[in-house]
């Protein structure tokens, strides 16, 4: 946050605080008391009464007007800290009038002319350099007075009636110091609260779409979070369970419940482990982006984030179903390839998706997607075709999908992971062990176990 925009809010605060001050406090606290000391200006000079409580009405008058015209005029509420001073001030000369009227030096109302001005500093709360200088305009013109036609013999006096006036005047710039430096602490402790709590807000957010390598780039440098940009060659995609609508209506809904939370928890584990960013969160599905950070990866964290997911749901179906068989069900997905715009939508910064003719495109390829399959669409398909040695794919093309009037060129594919039975994934058919998906020096993805034993080549069906 920069210096001009602090200063700004700190001058709104201050506006604001002292309009509340003037709207409560001044006018119907300090001018009812204003009033009621009207009382001791009858004690103290009958004579006197009816002018000196005339210019106490005529003062709170005067207030009324001001919030009238302040409450209907907003740059008036910009001008509520010289407004403030001026109200005091008005307040401060009609008892300087009565001091100059009942003795200058020996008036009695030296201490009132005190009070009034003190006590109005602490309403407003009044900054160092404002309380000097309005304590100053308020109390020098009672100093005047009280060295106007003194006697000889008097001075004494009057310097010491002047003398508490204009050591009021030093104290409230002295200590006015160290209530600024006091507000100006709780403003820098609260604004850093602020700011440590919004920041903690965008980390729990970035935990929840980012992988470690984007997430860590982001918070190094947050202005590299932009509200949205241009993606040019986005790899989006769908991830959804397969016959969730029929699950949903033949097991119990704690079931039911269970096994979304599951996959979804899985499954967002899956992609920031392969580094693809979870955008829009479904109710049994995800849209999610494989290349924010323009990877050369990609492929590679597709294939494996794929059947990641589909041995981790057919474990957690396993482990909630008597038998999975009966639903037919798995994880489908679609994706596609081109520019989508993508960032945080809305102002709070909760909800991070992607739109573009390739997102509804790749929900359309995970509809027509069999279970534990993946369709691409034909940009996605030339870039990894090269690479899926010994994968079974069908390519198709489809007339008449939902909200495009071209036909669309799309490949099925079948990870090989899926072919294995259970939930371990691929077996090496030599030692027994689990295999895992690699890059091989050629550039393919095969499958390895520990022991470095490959896969069978599987022919490739058309």
């Amino acid at each position: 946050m920069t210096v001009k925009r602090r200063t700004r809010q700190f001058d709104r605060g201050v506006n604001r605080h002292l309009f509340s001050r003037y709207r409560r406090h001044i006018r119907f606290g300090a001018s009812a008391v204003y009033l009621s000391f009207g009382v001791f200006d009858y004690l103290y000079s009958p004579q006197s009464f009816a002018l000196w409580f005339s210019l106490r009405v005529v003062w709170v008058a005067i207030v009324f007007l001001i919030f009238f015209l302040v409450s209907r005029f907003r740059a008036l509420r910009k001008q509520m800290l010289v407004i403030s001073c001026a109200t005091l001030v008005l307040a401060c000369w009609p008892i300087v009038y009565m001091i100059y009227q009942s003795g200058g030096h020996s008036s009695q109302y030296n201490t009132g002319l005190i009070l009034c001005g003190v006590t109005g500093i602490q309403v407003f709360r009044l900054r160092q350099l404002s309380a000097l200088v309005t304590l100053a305009v308020s109390f020098l013109p009672a100093v005047a007075v009280m060295f106007s036609n003194v006697d000889p013999k008097d001075l004494p006096i009057a310097f010491i009636q002047s003398g508490f006036l204009i050591g009021m005047i030093i104290l409230s710039y002295v200590y006015g110091a160290s209530e600024e430096q006091v507000d100006m602490t709780w403003q820098r402790f609260k604004r850093e609260t602020n700011e440590t709590l919004d920041r903690m807000h965008k980390t729990e957010i970035l935990k929840s779409h980012f992988p470690k390598v984007i997430r860590d780039t982001f918070e190094k440098n947050p202005a590299m979070i932009m509200q949205r940009k241009i993606h040019p060659n986005a790899v989006v995609g769908f991830a959804d369970i397969v016959a969730s609508s029929k699950i949903a209506n033949e097991v119990p809904l704690n079931v039911d419940w269970a096994l979304k939370e599951r996959f979804l928890e899985a499954a967002t584990k899956r992609a920031i482990a392969s580094e693809m960013v979870v955008l829009t969160h479904l109710g049994d599905g995800f849209l999610f982006l494989a290349n924010y950070n323009e990877s050369s990866q990609w492929y590679y964290n597709l294939i494996a984030f794929y059947e990641g997911i589909v041995s981790d749901f057919r474990q957690i179906s396993m482990e909630l179903f008597h038998n999975v068989e009966d639903f037919q069900t798995g994880v489908k997905f679609g994706v596609s390839s081109g520019p989508v715009m993508v960032g945080f939508l809305g102002s709070n910064q909760a909800y991070f998706t992607a739109i573009g003719p390739d997102v509804n495109l790749a929900a359309r390829l995970c509809a027509v997607a069999e279970p534990n399959q993946i369709v691409v669409s034909s940009r996605v398909w030339h870039s990894i075709c090269p690479l899926l040695l010994g994968w079974t794919f069908t390519q198709k093309t489809y007339e008449g999908m939902k909200g495009f009037n071209y036909k669309i060129s799309a490949t099925h594919i079948s990870p090989r992971a899926t072919i294995a039975s259970g939930s371990k994934g691929m077996i090496c058919q030599q030692c027994g062990s689990p295999m895992s998906l690699i890059k091989t020096n050629e550039g393919f993805l095969d499958y390895q176990c520990a022991d470095g034993h490959r896969t069978p080549q599987i022919p490739q069906a058309s």
